[in-house]
């Protein structure tokens, strides 16, 4: 007479989470690992944040290629103003020949007055600009020291020291003997402080009576 065997109560639930743990593996096998879309898009919700920027590293966490997603944002492929903003800002870290390129081309936009996107975006691009491009960026700096708009003069401002140049304390100097707006004067005079290593220092507030 035969016996037929049979398995014991813990060999028969062993091998039934076995086979299951197989099939979750089967059907998750042909499902697509995260995209390039997927990545764009958070890079994008990470620069639209308002907390923070993120850095380099973060940047790089979310994709390898997350240099080029910037670029392709900073040149305007996005409907999210403040991710294009801070894509403008982010490229600063990321040194190199075509980054450089698109920032001078977004600084040496010509924007209408009414069109303040284009002005911030052009203000941001020109101080990054400066930290990639260093004195090579002057040449585009001086044109904007002596600009209609007050924040386009505030920018190249903290663009000329941004820039590290050599001829950047000069220049503020040469600018503050002929500025008539109080603001950018002030600004210029942090910038040179800065330059020169000092902390700048804060107007002094009238109190009434004083």
């Amino acid at each position: 007479m035969n016996r037929q065997r049979t398995m014991s109560w813990p060999t028969t639930v062993t091998v039934a989470v076995a086979v299951a743990v197989a099939g979750i593996s089967l059907a998750h096998a042909d499902e697509p690992q995260s995209s390039p879309a997927d990545a764009r898009t958070r890079i994008e919700r990470a620069l639209s944040a308002f907390e923070f920027m993120p850095t380099r590293a973060a940047l790089l966490n979310i994709s390898p290629h997350a240099e080029k997603m910037l670029r392709d944002i900073a040149a305007g492929k996005t409907r999210r103003s403040l991710a294009r903003n801070r894509a403008l800002t982010s490229l600063r870290h990321f040194p190199g020949k075509d980054n450089e390129a698109l920032l001078a081309r977004v600084a040496g936009r010509a924007c209408k007055r009414t069109d303040g996107p284009c002005r911030v975006d052009r203000e941001q691009a020109l101080c990054s600009y400066a930290v990639l491009a260093g004195d090579r960026a002057v040449k585009l700096i001086r044109r904007y020291l002596a600009h209609k708009e007050i924040d386009t003069r505030l920018a190249a401002a903290r663009a000329l020291r941004l820039s590290k140049s050599p001829r950047a304390l000069t220049l503020l100097a040469q600018r503050l003997t002929v500025e008539k707006s109080a603001t950018v004067r002030a600004e210029v005079k942090q910038e040179i402080q800065r330059i020169e290593g000092a902390e700048p220092r804060m107007p002094a507030v009238r109190r009434p009576g004083q």
